[in-house]
């Protein structure tokens, strides 16, 4: 409740280094799904070879993600065990249409859902490559050794775009969306400190009130439903609660 609170207050979302995911392999699992396809591609090895580190190719060095999760799926039971603290916390609901509006057109940040189908992030890293290779073909005669490299350096960058959208199958069920923001410096960061005692960068994103659209209560919940009301009252953001039934 407590978070709660804090965001209702606050009228901010915190978007959270993606290194502090309770998956530990948010930010690099892409990359070992487009080490595979590179493999057998013809590439140079100034990409194939930081791909097979597997470990996100610069993530916390050349580049710096941040992000905040949803999910559709308001009644998954391992979502309210492990995120709303039990049951004893709240669930906030915000507008699919004012997430969408206010990423104005990707530039303020990236609306997006999550790929969990193994084939289909194949598909898509391979389409993503072969684009890359198609291109440098087309252009390879006009550019010079050190061009080229050039080239291929930011290529494997580019398949961010594409990667940092694959999840681990196994997360299927959170049928989760993200607001993605990346940025090549860690410039304007926020510290917390979170659980495990860690310092975790975090951007501040300020949102209207009509982006939260209700509130569901956990079954668990000690506060009273006027509790909440007032608390969405004081907030300027209207009076949809609904309690969530196991």
């Amino acid at each position: 409740m407590a978070g709660v609170c804090g965001i209702l207050e606050s009228r901010e979302l915190w978007l959270s280094d993606i290194r502090s995911m309770n998956d530990p392999r948010d930010g690099t699992y892409w990359s070992e799904v487009f080490s595979k396809i590179l493999d057998r591609k013809s590439v140079p090895d100034i990409v194939r070879y930081p791909f097979q580190r597997g470990d996100g190719i610069g993530i916390g060095d050349a580049w710096f993600s941040y992000l905040i999760c949803f999910s559709p799926a308001s009644d998954l039971e391992s979502q309210w065990r492990d995120y709303a603290d039990h049951g004893t916390g709240c669930a906030i609901e915000f507008s699919f249409d004012a997430l969408l509006k206010n990423a104005d057109g990707g530039k303020l940040y990236a609306w997006t859902p999550m790929e969990y189908e193994a084939d289909v992030q194949r598909a898509k890293a391979e389409e993503t490559i072969d684009a890359a290779i198609r291109l440098f073909r087309s252009e390879r005669d006009d550019l010079t050794r050190d061009e080229a490299n050039i080239y291929w350096t930011y290529a494997a960058f580019s398949f961010l775009l594409c990667g940092t959208r694959f999840k681990h199958p196994e997360y299927t069920q959170e049928q989760e969306w993200r607001i993605f923001i990346s940025r090549p410096k860690r410039e304007g960061a926020n510290y917390r400190i979170g659980a495990r005692g860690a310092e975790i960068p975090y951007l501040k994103l300020p949102f209207a009130p009509d982006a939260l659209s209700g509130l569901i209560k956990g079954a668990a919940c000690a506060c009273s439903n006027d509790e909440l009301l007032d608390l969405l009252r004081r907030g300027g953001y209207g009076e949809n609660l609904r309690t969530h039934e196991p």
